[in-house]
């Protein structure tokens, strides 16, 4: 996911044409790359981590809570990177 961010910030610092569309929609397409990186973290990562620690024979009593928020966050954050990736691909598209 990292490494998605670094790309997406190689072409701002080669081509910084701010005049131009697809400096705007690379930058879009980074914003949106860490904001997935922080919604993983915020949402998805402590969900991860109480269910590592679970006993699968006897989940937390609030699993269906743990697994919808889960879900939200993974959905959101798949949202976001593919967006992202429509935008860098356009931004590529017209640059050519």
């Amino acid at each position: 996911m990292t490494t998605t961010v670094l790309a997406n910030g190689a072409p701002l610092i080669f081509n910084h044409d701010f005049e131009k569309a697809p400096a705007w929609l690379t930058t879009a397409g980074l914003v949106l790359n860490a904001a997935s990186i922080v919604t993983t973290l915020i949402g998805n990562v402590p969900v991860n981590d109480v269910t590592d620690s679970a006993d699968p024979a006897a989940p937390p009593s609030n699993w269906r809570a743990l697994r919808s928020q889960w879900e939200t966050f993974h959905t959101a954050s798949t949202v976001m990177t593919t967006t992202a990736f429509v935008l860098n691909t356009t931004a590529l598209a017209i640059d050519f």
